[in-house]
């Protein structure tokens, strides 16, 4: 039986539900998944993701049964990075992103340096050594917070919030 290449997918997940959706249909799919370990040497090219065969006899039809899923596809359409759901709905980003790195770059600054400005100028306290502590730990948590503050996804179904390119 010959096999023809229907599409590639650049996620199983999309292959999934294609395949799915093929197979509902009585169509016969075959994967060949570059994402999984295939020990045989020439089984991967450069590409990963997952390709799909389908015999030639059934190759117009699976064509007009997944045209929708394909074009929805290329819409680069996002889907959870936790739970590969795509029920995901976009939300708007933390406006002031900026402004938060710019003053964890000052309070991380001003406590690092704090110890040598009060040694050079003699008015160095332990009072003022925690709270320069404390700064730098707050300039430390702020300056990681501003990749979930600039999340532009939310996923319905699991709720996490991640970025889409």
């Amino acid at each position: 039986m010959d096999e023809r290449l229907l599409i590639k997918c650049d996620s199983s997940i999309y292959a999934d539900n294609i395949s799915s959706v093929l197979e509902a249909n009585n169509i016969t799919v075959r994967r060949h998944d570059n994402e999984n370990t295939d020990r045989r040497t020439g089984t991967h090219g450069t590409d990963s993701g997952t390709v799909l065969y389908v015999p030639d006899k059934d190759f117009e039809k699976a064509v007009e049964i997944i045209a929708p899923i394909a074009d929805r596809m290329h819409e680069a359409i996002p889907f959870c990075p936790k739970c590969g759901s795509d029920n995901v709905t976009p939300i708007a980003p933390f406006r002031y992103t900026t402004a938060v790195i710019i003053a964890s770059v000052i309070l991380g600054l001003g406590s690092g340096f704090y110890p040598w400005w009060s040694l050079q100028l003699g008015i160095q306290s332990g009072t003022g050594s925690i709270i320069a502590g404390v700064f730098l730990l707050l300039a430390i948590f702020m300056a990681m917070s501003t990749k979930y503050l600039n999340a532009n996804y939310r996923c319905r179904k699991c709720g996490r919030k991640f970025n889409h390119r």
